[in-house]
C-alpha cells in the first residue's frame, strides 16, 4: 500500500498473478468490479469470488494505462514456501 493505492511489489514465482502476467509495479484498482484501496480490501474482494480454482478478474493500471488481468485463484499453499521447521 501506499498514499495512491496498491501496488504489486512481488508475485510468487508460478502463482496465479505471475501466470495472470501481473507485474511489479501494477496497480490494483478493482477485483471484478469491487473497487479495492488497502491490502485488507484487496483479500476481502478475491475471497468473495470463491473457493480456490474460482476466477479473478483484475483491474489494473500500468504505467497509468488501465489495463485487466483473469486468474484462477489457487491455495496459497500449493505455491508459498513452506516454512523450515529444522
Amino acid at each position: 500500500e501506499d498514499d495512491a493505492g496498491l501496488v504489486v511489489s512481488s508475485t510468487a514465482r508460478s502463482g496465479p498473478a505471475m501466470k495472470a502476467g501481473v507485474q511489479e509495479g501494477d496497480r490494483v484498482v478493482a477485483v471484478g468490479e469491487t473497487l479495492v484501496s488497502d491490502l485488507g480490501g484487496l483479500w476481502r474482494a478475491v475471497w468473495a469470488t470463491g473457493s480456490a480454482g474460482s476466477k479473478v478478474r483484475l483491474q489494473l493500471s500500468r504505467d497509468g494505462v488501465p489495463s485487466e488481468a483473469q486468474l484462477t485463484s489457487d491455495d496459497c499453499g500449493s505455491f508459498l514456501k513452506a516454512p523450515r521447521l529444522h
